[in-house]
């Protein structure tokens, strides 16, 4: 008889080979990611750069491998989160875009990008903001700001981080709701406007407790009013601006989402969610946002591309309330 293996015998074999080898070699390969450097875009300074160098970090200790953070700052985001929706979608380039990437600022024009078409990831955390004005502008509240802006109608100044941005909207939902007129000044980079603020080139901006705290308690900067529905515990004398007879104003809280390209395969999408939802849950986590007007969240997978779906259309019910012009 021949020794030799007949052809069947040879197919059999790497028929069973295919489906009890090559599918664990496969999952092998899945389970080195990252095998090699991990690119988390930030568009945003402050915040929104924080958040992703402190992803950066417990994704490093989570998973293994080196995970770094790059600065695409400008056009209101866009420029960082489009870098990430070209990227290869193999989890090697990942992105935190700011509210006003993925639901206000796509109501105004259309994005380069399919803002319902990224891997989305999760979001761990929220924040709402302060109103602030500088220390020497003589304003001291809501009142005061109010009572300035219709001294000088269409002469005073806000600054945000972008056309479109919740910044910008939240500042135009303010001046509809108390009657002014001001000038909207964008800024590329939103670290410029804590300067322009402090030396009266603006009369107000928005931004979270946690980018504006240490100025504040240094007494360069004056927080008028607070966006959220109850006192920041740490800044108790900081009333809200429902508390100061401004109501009809939507500002739901700000945040930053952890993103990657469209179809991200789901071996990585599911290892890195698991990893957020460990860090979310962490005793660590929770400490270190603490006192920082950071609240924890958790929406992640599916559940966070419905919510950003929902932001989208009521943030167009806003733009649309306040006037501004949908661009095609």
């Amino acid at each position: 008889m021949s020794q030799h293996p007949s052809r069947r015998s040879v197919l059999c074999t790497i028929s069973a080979f295919g489906i009890g080898g090559i599918a664990p070699l496969r999952a092998a390969a899945q389970e080195t990611y990252p095998a090699r450097p991990v690119t988390i875009v930030t568009p945003f300074g402050a915040v929104v750069d924080s958040h992703a160098r402190y992803l950066a970090q417990e994704f490093s200790k989570r998973l293994g491998g080196t995970f770094l953070v790059e600065q695409k700052f400008g056009a209101g985001g866009t420029i960082g989160i489009n870098h990430v929706a070209k990227a290869k979608p193999d989890g090697y380039t990942l992105g935190v875009p700011g509210s006003g990437t993925l639901t206000s600022g796509v109501n105004l024009r259309q994005p380069p990008y399919d803002p319902a078409a990224f891997t989305f990831l999760g979001i761990i955390q929220t924040w709402n903001n302060f109103l602030l004005t500088g220390a020497n502008s003589g304003i001291n509240s809501i009142a005061d700001l109010v009572s300035a802006a219709r001294a000088k109608p269409g002469q005073l100044a806000f600054g945000s981080s972008g056309q479109g941005s919740t910044l910008h909207l939240t500042a135009e939902m303010f001046c509809q709701a108390t009657g002014i007129k001001m000038i909207h000044v964008p800024y590329k980079d939103y670290a410029h406007v804590f300067p322009a603020l402090m030396n009266g080139d603006l009369t107000f901006i928005f931004n979270s407790v946690q980018g504006a705290q240490e100025l504040v308690k240094a007494g360069k900067m004056k927080a008028l009013a607070y966006t959220g529905s109850r006192r920041v515990t740490h800044f108790p004398n900081v009333p809200t601006l429902a508390e100061q007879g401004v109501a009809d104003v939507f500002a739901p809280p700000s945040f930053s989402a952890l993103v990657g390209p469209p179809q991200m395969p789901p071996a990585i999408t599911n290892r890195l969610i698991d990893a957020m939802r460990d860090i979310a849950a962490s005793p660590s986590y929770l400490a270190s946002i603490s006192g920082t007007g950071i609240d924890p969240e958790g929406i992640f997978g599916d559940d966070l591309k419905k919510y950003l779906a929902e932001e989208r259309s009521a943030w167009g019910a806003v733009i649309k309330k306040l006037g501004i012009k949908v661009e095609s």
